[in-house]
């Protein structure tokens, strides 16, 4: 039983970096990479809904 227990602590967390990109002073992050595919994807989506008959 104590296997299961310390199952999480030997499997390995990658270092990611939170920066994709830098170029001068601006950066940009993972989480602003993941809002701007989210509000993209919602305005897309919302668009095909809107445009299908019958809703």
């Amino acid at each position: 039983m104590h296997s299961l227990i310390a199952l999480p602590a030997v499997i390995p967390f990658p270092d990611i970096n939170p920066i994709i990109v830098q170029v001068g002073p601006l950066a940009i992050h993972w989480y602003g990479l993941g809002y701007v595919v989210g509000i993209l994807f919602a305005w897309w989506y919302s668009r095909r809904l809107v445009s299908t008959p019958g809703l």
